[in-house]
């Protein structure tokens, strides 16, 4: 078995979203092919966006804890990295890098539940909140 897809989660309602959620399957893989990562590598990558250990990554794939662990090890060499955090956000830089590149070829969207392709509610009003102010009235422009 691999990580959840984005179908699963949806399915489990919003309160049961994943973090290999953020992504939308077909983004998965173009990331993963734009960081050179194997099938393999990248269902470990998403398991450690969904917060496994590696004991249930390995159950999940099949494999022994060991390999997982290997996995990973491969993978920070592979991609200059040193911890899982480090691994997400290298992760979420290259998604960032696509979605500002548009398309073609497809933009990975943010899953959101029923919106899929859109910030969360709570999210946007977080970031209307905390974007600076771009022009309008008593705008200083120079």
């Amino acid at each position: 078995m691999a990580s959840v897809t984005q179908a699963d989660a949806l399915e489990k309602g919003p309160t049961r979203l994943v973090g290999a959620c953020v992504l939308i399957d077909a983004a998965w893989r173009i990331v993963g092919h734009r960081l050179g990562l194997s099938g393999r590598e990248l269902a470990i990558v998403r398991g450690v966006f969904d917060d496994k250990i590696e004991m249930t990554m390995a159950a999940d794939l099949g494999i022994a804890p060991r390999t997982v662990h290997s996995h990973l090890e491969r993978l920070y060499h592979k991609l200059d990295i040193n911890s899982r955090a480090q691994l997400v956000l290298r992760v979420m830089q290259e998604s960032l890098t696509l979605m500002a590149a548009g398309p073609p070829g497809g933009t990975p969207q943010i899953c959101a539940g029923p919106g899929v392709g859109h910030l969360p509610l709570r999210l946007r009003e977080q970031a209307d909140v905390s974007a600076p102010s771009r022009g309008g009235k008593g705008s200083k422009r120079g």
